[in-house]
């Protein structure tokens, strides 16, 4: 008996399928079995022992995260008026912090990163993180300690920001814009 090639590939298709469920459709899948639940347990601290966050502690976290964001918004304000004046120096410093190109590349090598100096620059996010490695690597202690004074007079005279007198003036500068929006509050 001879099969002709269109039963033949009607055969093949057929073995395909039944073969397919054979190894996979053929399982009955079972729900999944409820996971007992426990009652939650609550915990009693005893407030003389546990006695909770301390409040000064998170009054100070507070304050530092308000003077970090003061610090970053005395110096935007310095150097681009809050913004609104992205190119200074003659083209050689831009974006809201008033960053040059040495500066940017020095900032991210420091970070093990490349980001592009055009492109970026102009983000404020970008521009304080850039600041911050920039701060880490030529006034570490001045970062960790908040050193106003050091940071500001780096950021605008570069590493040796401290021995140029015209950075004296600068952080005057910063540190009365900072108190001016402190009395704003």
């Amino acid at each position: 008996m001879k099969i002709s090639k269109e039963m033949n590939n009607k055969v093949l298709v057929l073995l395909s399928f039944v073969l397919f469920f054979v190894l996979f459709g053929c399982k009955k899948e079972e729900p999944p079995k409820p996971v007992k639940q426990e009652s939650p347990v609550i915990l009693m601290l005893d407030p003389v022992i546990f006695p909770g966050p301390d409040k000064k502690q998170a009054a100070a976290k507070q304050e530092y995260k308000l003077s970090v964001d003061l610090f970053f918004l005395a110096i935007r304000t310095k150097e681009s008026s809050d913004g609104q004046f992205l190119v200074g120096d003659g083209g050689a410093s831009l974006g809201p912090y008033q960053i040059q190109k040495p500066y940017w590349n020095d900032a991210c090598e420091y970070g093990g990163v490349f980001w592009d100096y055009k492109t970026l620059v102009y983000s404020d996010a970008h521009c304080k993180q850039v600041m911050e490695w920039y701060w880490k690597r030529y006034c570490k202690q001045a970062w960790l300690t908040k050193n106003w004074q050091v940071l500001a007079r780096v950021h605008n005279g570069g590493p040796n920001g401290m021995s140029k007198g015209k950075t004296i003036i600068y952080w005057r500068d910063i540190e009365n814009i900072m108190d001016s929006y402190r009395k704003d509050k």
